[in-house]
């Protein structure tokens, strides 16, 4: 297969629609931290980054896992009209342990944001609001199910123009007051889009008798979830605590704003490259030696894509920071490179779980996601207590997991699936 094909097959066959709504997700994101830097400045940007991840710590297990369910379940018409009662019991579970969790750990997780949330009716608001918005993605979900891209593109654009009046209505007050509003925001476009997914039948009439065979088969990628989200957004949480509490809140904006640019990258490649190789994985055996070579030979043409993408990147960091955040976070390109370098590692091991995912290896998933959060913490332990004491040595830290997990993750396959690929 040629380099020119395997790039026309990157782009032939999707709906135009599902990079439409990709870019809006991207810019919703964009919009916001665009937003905060400029009103509130590095941080501002640490700030946020550290309250979206506390959101995310409710929401990616039923992000990435009750909905990921939902997509792979969705196409058997015996479960159809029993998935979002089901889902829904164990969002609402998952919502119910995290919350129970923070509840009882305050000085853990609220520790920057004490302040703000126990002013009265706040923690309740927020916490309301995040419950909302459990609902969001799992009506997502069943549009992604029933391949209704237009009507996701839609949404997210309704959701983009509310953000964005509802944030310029504010205005520059406080980072908490934005915050507050930001979450109330989306909260309030959850339960449009829910309400918009059950009038036009996007969700299918649906009822509440139990039935532990569905219960059971969406729990078991709630599982894999849970396991990326312990040793994904959690280790994450503590790591930018840390960094706010050492290096200050300033210094940590510089750094997440690389990340969140790094977070930005990955969401438009999954969107994109993603949904073509897990299709593609999905569709063959592991004894098929033909589309396996084949697999391994997309595989290397989207490695050699990422490194040109990220040295333009890298090439252009000044003007790519003034368009995404303000002058305020110029020093955050400093020292890029090393989050770039990581991403470069990061972006094919992304592809190479969705593998782990399609064969159901949870076992594997969880171990490898572990090996990950050992190493980064391994890693910060050594850099910052040898090397050198600096914000700058996070990404460093970082890049050394990412080397090292991307590493382990193909040497999985080398030993198994792919072995004579």
């Amino acid at each position: 297969m040629n380099l020119i094909k395997q790039i026309k097959e990157l782009v032939a066959g999707r709906s135009a629609w599902v990079y439409g709504f990709v870019a809006i997700r991207g810019a919703i994101s964009i919009l916001v931290f665009k937003m905060t830097s400029i009103f509130f400045g590095a941080s501002g940007v640490a700030l946020l980054s550290h309250f979206q991840n506390f959101i995310g710590l409710f929401t990616q297990v039923p992000d990435q896992g009750t909905n990921l369910g939902i997509m792979r379940l969705y196409h058997d018409k015996r479960m159809q009209t029993e998935l979002f009662f089901h889902a829904t019991i164990l969002n609402i579970a998952v919502f119910a342990g995290v919350f129970i969790v923070v509840i009882t750990s305050k000085s853990t997780f609220l520790n920057y944001f004490e302040g703000f949330l126990l002013e009265p009716g706040t923690l309740t608001f927020v916490f309301v609001a995040i419950f909302f918005m459990l609902f969001n993605s799992l009506t997502i979900s069943f549009f992604y199910a029933k391949r209704a891209f237009q009507g996701v593109f839609w949404l997210l654009l309704f959701n983009f123009i509310s953000l964005l009046v509802g944030l310029l209505l504010i205005k520059s007050t406080s980072i908490f007051m934005f915050m507050k509003v930001y979450v109330g925001i989306l909260s309030f476009n959850s339960v449009v889009n829910t309400v918009v997914g059950f009038s036009f039948g996007v969700i299918p009439k649906w009822h509440t008798k139990l039935n532990k065979v569905v219960l059971r088969s969406i729990a078991g990628f709630l599982v894999i979830a849970a396991g990326g989200m312990v040793f994904g957004k959690l280790v994450d949480f503590f790591v930018r605590d840390f960094s706010m509490g050492w290096f200050g809140e300033e210094m940590t904006g510089y750094w997440q704003a690389q990340v969140r640019i790094s977070d930005n990258i990955r969401a438009l490649f999954l969107g994109t490259v993603g949904l073509i190789f897990y299709s593609r994985v999905s569709a063959i055996s592991a004894h098929e030696e033909r589309s396996i070579i084949e697999l391994k030979q997309f595989l290397r043409l989207i490695i050699l894509l990422v490194g040109i993408g990220l040295l333009l990147l890298y090439f252009f960091k000044g003007w790519i920071i003034r368009l995404l955040y303000s002058e305020d976070l110029l020093p955050a390109a400093d020292f890029i490179h090393w989050q770039l370098l990581g991403d470069f590692f990061n972006l094919p091991a992304a592809l190479l779980v969705y593998v782990i995912i399609s064969q159901n290896k949870i076992g594997l998933f969880l171990k490898l996601h572990l090996y990950s959060a050992v190493i980064y913490v391994i890693a910060l332990v050594i850099i910052l207590g040898v090397v050198q004491n600096s914000v700058e040595m996070i990404p460093v830290a970082n890049t050394v997991r990412q080397i090292l997990f991307f590493l382990i993750v193909w040497n999985s396959f080398r030993k198994n699936d792919w072995k004579n690929g």
